[in-house]
């Protein structure tokens, strides 16, 4: 019985890894580079009931983090949380201004980061690889 159950969970996870959808939360000057994600096998969706991955971008500040925690609460599981640039992953250059949070660490987990100001095209293609990875279970090195 466990062999079928591991079959079915691995099966589902394959399946789970070649559908990936995302929902993108633009929070900041950044937005513009999350359009790219479409064309590296993730389907941007616009309801986060429908997301398996969810993707934040720009300054997250008191005002915003309830809304991140809400679209987080509404994804089903297994959910992945990527975030994109400078800000999202330490506040960027207004880390030191009140109300910023240090980054989408502090209140959600993170799965795969993209760093940088202004990501470039291939720090979001590894960036994905890694997330099909992790969806599939497979350790960093075992491409």
């Amino acid at each position: 019985m466990n062999i079928i159950k591991t079959k079915l969970e691995e099966l589902n996870r394959f399946w789970q890894n070649e559908t990936l959808t995302a929902f993108v939360l633009n929070l900041g000057c950044c937005s513009f580079q999350c359009k790219i994600e479409s064309l590296l096998g993730l389907r941007v969706v616009y309801n986060p009931i429908f997301a398996d991955v969810l993707i934040v971008s720009g300054i997250i500040n008191d005002k915003n983090k309830e809304v991140i925690l809400n679209v987080y609460k509404q994804m089903a599981s297994p959910k992945f949380v990527m975030s994109v640039g400078n800000c999202a992953f330490n506040g960027g250059v207004f880390e030191d201004s009140k109300g910023v949070i240090k980054g989408l660490k502090e209140i959600l987990p993170v799965d795969v980061y993209i760093l940088g100001c202004k990501d470039g095209f291939s720090n979001v293609s590894v960036a994905i690889s890694e997330l099909h990875n992790k969806v599939l279970g497979k350790d960093k090195n075992e491409f």
